[in-house]
């Protein structure tokens, strides 16, 4: 028995394989289409990538106090403090924002030992993003902080804050 397939089928099959093909490899080729949805790139990225001092790190945790960033900007003044309550790790910081917690120092020995010694520093905030409404904020302790017209001018972290 010979199933009965339409012209027309075999013509839109045709059109959305084109599409597919020229919608996933010409147009979007070597951009953030390739990054998956757990935020890493399949692809080398070698476009304008701005190296950070080792000394920055992103702000953990922010998605559960996005209320409490609302007013950030480049200007704002972020401190640190020993967060002893924390149920999930008694040795977190917490980063706050005119007294109320914006996120935590993440969970990494370097960062936590840097941010440790110098707890009374404020961080200055080098780069902030959004996409889909989840903010991204960039901090490097005030000691550590130099200067520099290429990061606040190009932004690294950044589609349409």
């Amino acid at each position: 028995m010979r199933w009965p397939i339409k012209r027309w089928m075999i013509i839109h099959l045709i059109f959305q394989m084109i599409f597919n093909f020229v919608y996933k490899y010409l147009f979007f080729y070597d951009t953030i289409s390739y990054m998956s949805r757990f935020g890493h790139f399949s692809k080398q990225y070698y476009g304008n990538k701005i190296e950070f001092p080792k000394e920055s790190f992103l702000i953990s945790g922010i998605s559960y106090y996005k209320d409490n960033c609302e007013n950030i900007t480049y200007n704002s003044k972020l401190s640190m403090t020993p967060d002893i309550h924390n149920v999930y790790d008694k040795t977190a910081i917490s980063i706050l924002y005119e007294g109320f917690i914006i996120g935590y120092v993440p969970n990494n020995d370097y960062v936590k030992e840097l941010c440790k010694n110098n707890i009374s520093d404020n961080l200055i905030i080098i780069n902030i993003k959004q996409i889909n409404h989840n903010i991204g904020i960039r901090v490097i302790p005030e000691i550590f902080y130099k200067k520099d017209k290429n990061l606040e001018k190009e932004v690294f972290f950044s589609d349409d804050f």
